[in-house]
């Protein structure tokens, strides 16, 4: 993992002091490797997105194999002319290995500015994007990831409580920093599997309950679910409309994490042949990672 570590700078060569306060759990990592992201004063603070993508290493979400496809198309006439539509070649696609590639996509928009964080890496095809997932061969070689300290994903569970512990101990550094809460954005991308017929993207974010942090927290990601979606609307994706959902007012699932503006994004429905398709086209992806990057210009 040494070219992990070095990629991202902006973890290398913290104050010892600094880097006792807001990471006493950190292991791996030299204090001399990590330094504090830099500040852009002139012209204002530098937005930061801390970005994760669902499910990987045992747990790949949702999948569609050409057989399944075949079966929810319904007859070999529509299924030949969905796999001449995408390259002739169905292997079928893993919502984890989808996902990833656009968190790729979003990174490499950085331009080595140290703006967007990953939490996941995959060991075997790194940050690059894939063109033609359809003809990649999906694996489980997917970490969570802070700076050498690196956690193998297994079952979903294991997944969302370590995710929980990377994006805190992301946030703890940016706070470190003096990054204000309102400079830290948390987005999770997902890929939907809801009844065929409901396309498009559309973006969860946490009801207020008081132990979780109140109508402060919730109006400010309702904020950033609003904004996502407008993100969206302008490179011309289809959104659903953002919900409030229920289960997650308690702080469940990645919503346990600390940032104040967190949303979960469904970038389309794998279960839909409509979006299923755009997603395993990369020039969609590419509009998809440009929604997202635009949070933070």
């Amino acid at each position: 993992m040494e070219k992990r570590c070095s990629r991202r700078s902006f973890l290398r060569k913290i104050p010892a002091l600094a880097l006792a306060a807001a990471l006493p759990a950190l292991v791996g990592c030299k204090e001399e490797e990590l330094k504090f992201p830099e500040r852009i004063y002139s012209g204002g603070p530098k937005k930061y997105l801390i970005l994760d993508s669902g499910h990987g290493g045992e747990t790949t979400g949702t999948v569609y194999s050409g057989h399944q496809m075949s079966k929810l198309i319904g007859n070999d006439t529509d299924y030949n002319e969905f796999k001449n539509s995408i390259g002739g070649v169905v292997k079928g696609s893993c919502e984890d290995e989808v996902v990833y590639d656009v968190l790729c996509r979003v990174l490499k928009r950085d331009g080595g500015e140290e703006k967007v964080i990953p939490v996941i890496w995959d060991e075997k095809t790194g940050y690059e994007p894939i063109n033609n997932l359809l003809l990649s061969r999906p694996n489980d070689e997917e970490y969570l990831v802070f700076g050498r300290e690196k956690t193998r994903i297994t079952d979903g569970k294991q997944g969302i409580n370590e995710r929980v512990k990377v994006i805190n101990k992301f946030y703890n550094l940016l706070r470190s920093t003096g990054v204000s809460d309102d400079d830290i954005y948390l987005v999770s991308i997902h890929a939907d599997e809801a009844p065929k017929g409901r396309t498009g993207a559309f973006s969860i974010y946490p009801v207020a309950r008081a132990d979780y942090g109140g109508g402060s927290a919730n109006q400010k990601s309702r904020t950033l679910e609003e904004r996502l979606r407008e993100c969206f609307k302008r490179q011309g994706i289809k959104t659903r409309v953002g919900y409030e959902e229920g289960d997650y007012g308690n702080g469940k699932g990645i919503f346990k994490s600390l940032p104040q503006q967190k949303v979960i994004l469904e970038i389309g429905n794998m279960s839909d042949l409509e979006d299923y398709t755009k997603l395993n086209r990369k020039n969609y992806r590419e509009q998809i990672a440009e929604a997202i990057y635009t949070l933070i210009l």
